[in-house]
């Protein structure tokens, strides 16, 4: 999915599950279910057109075990209707995971 993403996007998919691939140092892989648990807007950083900055930001918040940590970092997230998606997420609290489209 290269489109622009919208919360409008996500919004369909709360409450649904995602599949994370992550790698930890010996490259083994360790595969996540995140579910999207919500999907906020934000207020604008800045009204000033020539600040170039998303009109429309959002946040994404997701859960998770809570036995296993995912580091921040940029990941594909794999979904049944949105198909791969690659986001920056980061721990926000135990088993929770935050991604910010700003």
């Amino acid at each position: 999915m290269s489109e622009r993403k919208t919360r409008g996007m996500f919004e369909p998919c709360l409450g649904t599950k995602f599949v994370v691939r992550a790698f930890n140092e010996e490259d083994e892989e360790r595969v996540f279910e995140l579910e999207l648990v919500e999907a906020s807007e934000l207020p604008p950083a800045s009204t000033n057109p020539k600040h170039n900055l998303r009109q429309d930001p959002f946040t994404l918040l997701f859960e998770g075990p809570k036995d296993a940590l995912i580091d921040q970092g940029t990941y594909k997230f794999e979904h049944e209707q949105l198909g791969e998606v690659e986001m920056f997420m980061v721990p926000v609290g135990l088993g929770e995971y935050e991604v910010i489209f700003n």
